[in-house]
């Protein structure tokens, strides 16, 4: 991943909206067929990577009042248009990234509440 950030500070609070599973789903989907993609790869397999990110159906829109969801859905849309394993790779990053901003966004507000949560008393070890 890039030290450089691809959502700016309002998007990745936008996101804060995006459920976590969702999240979760579509990196998943990038992380997989990224790690698996090679030039020798059937020509089969880019098909498949490309329904693969089309599949990811919460990332299909441009008009949802969650502006980070329209921003990664257009990163999502241009996979369709890929036709080589290099360009999968390199067309997948971004939106790869962006997720992963907004999971590491996610994790830092839950780590963040449950220290609220233990300063305030409450008791984990019976969750």
């Amino acid at each position: 991943m890039s030290s450089s950030k691809i959502l700016s500070a309002e998007l990745i609070k936008s996101g804060r909206d995006i459920p976590l599973n969702e999240l979760l789903f579509a990196k998943r989907v990038l992380d997989n067929y990224i790690a698996i993609a090679k030039e020798t790869s059937p020509k089969e397999l880019l098909a498949e990577m490309r329904e693969a990110a089309q599949a990811v159906e919460y990332f299909k829109t441009e008009t949802n009042s969650i502006e980070a969801r329209n921003h990664i859905s257009r990163m999502f849309a241009e996979i369709q248009n890929v036709e080589s394993f290099d360009a999968y790779k390199t067309t997948a990053r971004p939106p790869q990234q962006a997720l992963q901003e907004l999971i590491d966004d996610r994790a830092q507000l839950i780590k963040h509440e449950r220290g609220l949560l233990i300063a305030a008393g409450y008791d984990f070890s019976r969750v």
